[in-house]
């Protein structure tokens, strides 16, 4: 395939992007998740969240505290959520005290029938704040838990990636909806996982179907973002192709504004949430009466990618469809002279990087538990950064910035303040833009080369 012509136009994306980028600085996300979910406790499902900030007066920038302020009844309000510890100590989504406009700080029994409501995980409930050792063997603790504490964002990252450069290698154009279509996913799973076991969504995984009821939820998420993707493609882009990059652009973004304003409407403008299905964790090292450990959720997602990738590179090598997407990838014209239906295979990588968009969606509902009709945006973003990071349209390279991209931000949750999370992200991708805008995996050609 010869040389992408639409380097200029990656380098102004990312300068959209790092603007972008400074509206979505905030709190500890699973922190500013967990406070969220107070709000149906205070005022009912009727609200909408206006803010979530970090009150940032902890040491080393972290922030001991999260603001939520949302409207309810026409009113603006909020509530203060403290947490027993920070970045990512144990008790970090311990709650030590709440404090809202009207009530003022809750009572110890107030609290813990919040804690009760929240259904927290065994071991985040009552658990006195850790303190992490002090000295190398601490500091050794904490490094190897924020390792492990970004396993999950790393996966859903590199899921979301490799969906960006599947299309890319293909047409060599970038699908800016990828990040939305990974939202409906997630409302798929959720949906799917309601229809299953109703509002106790989090007794379901307790209950002797549990592996069933997880393979129907996930043929629902990755089924739904396949069939969106391809959908997209069918109605809206398939007449842009010929055309240049930027109606392409345009076009994708005009799908990333539909989807969401459709699922606001239907679904409303509010959080949904569902309780984790593999809360448990596993003991690694102890030290000092503190431990690291990692959840059977972590794992499930690490799991579940790597299977994912296997099957892809595998189908790639060795299935007709693979063999007829990577000849589309290096000559389209040539394919289409030896009896390839390209606009078919065109079609096929749009439903297969969809596929792992909706893979990307189950993993954003269920092991982080909470989905609203703006979840998308950043996140696509952010794993289309990841893709270009790792070389956009190299499959491998997909990965691998998916893990750099998942490792920066919360190595810079754990170390650094908050506030410039996203900035040194979007900063990155500024940078491998400037000085090798093929990526670190990436060359002139595609994915097809290396498979």
């Amino acid at each position: 395939m010869g040389r992408p012509t639409v380097r200029p136009l990656l380098r102004l994306l990312a300068c959209v992007i790092l603007l972008s980028a400074l509206a979505g600085c905030g709190p500890d996300p699973e922190q500013s998740q967990l406070c969220e979910r107070l709000m149906t406790a205070f005022v009912g499902p009727d609200h909408q969240l206006v803010d979530a900030e970090a009150l940032d007066s902890g040491p080393a920038g972290r922030p001991p505290a999260v603001r939520i302020s949302y409207r309810a009844g026409g009113a603006l309000r909020w509530h203060v959520c403290r947490f027993a510890g920070s970045g990512f100590e144990q008790g970090r989504l311990e709650l030590a005290s709440v404090e809202t406009d009207r009530d003022g700080r809750l009572t110890p029994i107030q609290l813990d029938l919040l804690r009760v409501w929240l259904d927290l995980p065994e071991g985040e409930k009552g658990r006195a704040p850790a303190v992490w050792p002090s000295g190398p063997s601490g500091e050794l603790l904490y490094f190897v838990q924020t390792v492990i504490n970004a396993l999950a964002i790393c996966c859903l990252y590199g899921l979301l990636a490799v969906g960006y450069s599947l299309v890319y290698g293909i047409i060599e154009r970038i699908n800016l909806a990828f990040g939305q279509i990974t939202m409906v996913a997630a409302f798929a799973a959720l949906l799917a996982t309601l229809a299953l076991v109703g509002e106790e969504s989090g007794r379901m995984w307790r209950a002797g179907g549990a592996l069933t009821g997880l393979l129907v939820v996930l043929a629902a998420g990755a089924g739904s973002g396949a069939l969106y993707a391809w959908a997209s493609d069918r109605l809206a882009l398939k007449r842009l192709r010929g055309g240049s990059s930027q109606m392409m652009l345009i076009a994708t973004i005009g799908i990333a504004i539909v989807l969401p304003e459709a699922v606001r409407l239907l679904q409303g403008a509010g959080e949904h949430w569902l309780a984790p299905p593999l809360p448990q964790r596993v003991e690694l090292v102890s030290f000092g009466g503190v431990w690291t450990g990692v959840t059977l959720g972590q794992i499930a997602v690490v799991g579940l990618t790597l299977a994912a990738s296997l099957l892809l590179f595998a189908g790639l090598r060795h299935s007709r469809l693979g063999l007829q997407l990577r000849a589309t990838a290096d000559d389209r014209k040539a394919a289409a002279l030896m009896g390839i239906d390209v606009d078919r295979i065109v079609g096929a990588s749009f439903a297969l990087g969809g596929l792992f968009a909706g893979l990307g969606g189950v993993v954003l509902t269920l092991y982080y538990g909470g989905v609203g009709f703006n979840a998308g945006a950043l996140i696509g973003f952010k794993a289309l950064t990841a893709a270009i990071v790792g070389g956009i349209g190299s499959l491998p390279g997909a990965l691998l910035g998916g893990v750099l991209i998942g490792l920066l931000e919360t190595f810079w949750s754990a170390y650094l303040s908050l506030a410039y999370k996203d900035i040194a992200i979007f900063s990155l991708l500024t940078l491998v833009l400037i000085f090798r805008p093929y990526g670190l995996l990436g060359r002139a050609r595609d994915w097809s080369d290396g498979l």
